[in-house]
């Protein structure tokens, strides 16, 4: 089933930042007996994330996660129109539901019904990894509704619908960022433009995706509090910036996350 943006790219980013607060419970023990056989290379394929035709929910591919005592499979997913913060929830082989959040991220007592077992859960995904991979979709999804809606700050700037609705989202690893590749996705009176948010953030800056400006350099779009920047909107006004020296890169060993 086709995408649509900004709509989608709102809810996978939201899977993901579920799918982070997860993966912390599993590894500290909050969640036991419980199996995740999801890979890095599984969570950067835009097929990772898929519409259900029948039901519309969003849903993570089959086969990824299972009840470690009984082997049972169990299907991690989404309402597709949800407003809540954390609305994923389970479903096994008997097509029963299990929701997995309270709204402020901590378990609801639901998922006890199907892990019984003292084992500890195994996973081997990074949540903070996770979790920034959900930034720089939010990001993405952020300026792709600026561009929809047609405001005037993005005048120039396109959006191809056509493009996203069967291919979705590309991103690839590099140089600790993840790239968007999709060729001509975003573009500026006609002209790719590249998009990139790193690998590893932190609480003070939510909003960390930035556009190449040429010569391997790139500016921000948004400031911190998630307005257009400075160097965005000049662009956007037809002017021409020079390259800066880039921030340090953040590093946090913790996998704390923001709510």
């Amino acid at each position: 089933m086709k995408k649509v943006a900004p709509r989608d790219i709102f809810n996978d980013a939201n899977f993901l930042k579920n799918l982070a607060f997860l993966t912390v419970h599993m590894q500290t023990g909050s969640i036991n007996g419980l199996e995740c056989n999801i890979s890095e290379d599984d969570m950067l394929s835009p097929d990772f994330l898929a519409i259900d035709a029948g039901s519309g929910d969003l849903f993570a591919p089959y086969g990824s996660f299972y009840v470690a005592e009984t082997g049972e499979q169990l299907n991690l997913a989404r309402p597709t129109n949800s407003r809540e913060p954390f609305p994923l929830f389970f479903t096994d082989e008997s097509e029963g539901i299990y929701d997995i959040f309270y709204d402020d991220g901590t378990l609801r007592g639901d998922i006890e019904e199907i892990l019984t077992s003292d084992e500890p859960s195994r996973v081997n995904l990074d949540p903070r990894t996770i979790m920034a991979q959900s930034i720089a979709m939010k990001g993405i999804g952020k300026l792709a509704l600026n561009i929809v809606d047609r405001m005037s700050v993005v005048a120039g700037f396109g959006f191809d619908q056509e493009q996203y609705g069967p291919e979705g989202i590309t991103l690839e690893m590099e140089s600790g960022h993840f790239n968007l590749k999709n060729e001509r996705l975003v573009t500026f009176n006609g002209q790719n433009v590249e998009l990139r948010s790193p690998a590893i953030t932190s609480d003070e800056d939510l909003w960390p995706l930035e556009f190449a400006i040429g010569d391997n350099s790139y500016a921000r779009v948004y400031d911190k509090n998630g307005d257009f920047s400075p160097e965005f909107l000049a662009v956007s006004q037809g002017n021409e910036l020079k390259p800066q020296e880039p921030e340090a890169a953040y590093n946090e060993q913790s996998p704390r996350l923001r709510r």
